[in-house]
């Protein structure tokens, strides 16, 4: 995930796989972020074409972009399916980590004849200063299966949390079982090694207390680490569904 100029986002959520809760319910407050009945993209700018609480977007109801910080769900999940519908506008640029760690991105990546790892569904690459290239392990999707900049499109994703031994040693990666944009299959059994460039937390651990990027830091993690799903405050996101399960 890069940085935008002029980020912009949108989001309706479900905390279970039937029945849809209130946004107010879902995410911790932040600050810049508003609701809308309905948006439009238009060129590279959202526009917001009626009033509501269906959306959840960082643009002023008048449409005005506002700087927001990154936005996260109230629950923590570890193993987890999500099911998300998003729009975004030209040049768009976005993510979603989950577990705030191990992001899936989200571009306007249509009409690209071969999709690379920082295009839509991509899993995208870990950093380090100190490696040559600095940026590894990032995989591209299998697929372009993007839609037109301005489009409703869709993500689902059946994640698979890392595990760790009684001693905190780490028995298995991350694992995306399935990613699918669009309807269409971009990664199987996708493992991630560790967390993203850029993501909310740093670190894997089974119980030790993570430093978040505003210095806070978040209780004891489990085993399997349950922590939010963070949407990178960019582009939009209409109808989220996230519905937490265990996989043995």
């Amino acid at each position: 995930m890069t940085k935008l100029s002029k980020p912009l986002f949108v989001l309706l959520l479900g905390m279970t796989a039937t029945e849809a809760a209130e946004l107010s319910q879902q995410f911790s407050p932040k600050w810049n972020w508003s609701y809308h009945g309905e948006v439009a993209a238009v060129e590279k700018e959202i526009k917001v074409t009626s009033a509501g609480n269906q959306i959840l977007t960082n643009v002023s109801a008048d449409g005005k972009y506002q700087g927001a910080p990154l936005i996260a769900t109230k629950e923590k999940f570890s193993d987890v399916h999500l099911k998300m519908e998003f729009m975004v506008p030209k040049g768009s640029n976005s993510g979603v980590y989950f577990m705030g760690r191990y992001e899936i991105q989200i571009l306007d990546s249509f009409g690209k004849p071969k999709a690379g790892l920082g295009d839509l569904g991509g899993l995208y690459q870990r950093w380090d200063d100190q490696r040559n290239p600095k940026g590894f392990e990032g995989v591209a999707p299998k697929v372009n299966a993007a839609k037109p900049a301005g489009e409703w499109q869709t993500m689902e994703v059946i994640f698979r949390a890392p595990r760790f031994a009684e001693n905190g040693a780490k028995t298995h990666h991350a694992k995306f079982l399935n990613v699918l944009i669009n309807g269409q299959l971009v990664h199987e059994n996708q493992v991630a090694k560790g967390p993203t460039r850029s993501g909310k937390y740093l670190g894997e651990s089974a119980d030790a207390t993570d430093a978040t990027t505003d210095t806070c830091t978040i209780n004891a993690l489990s085993a399997t680490m349950p922590s939010d799903i963070t949407m990178i405050s960019a582009d939009r996101i209409k109808s989220v569904r996230i519905a937490p399960f265990i996989l043995s």
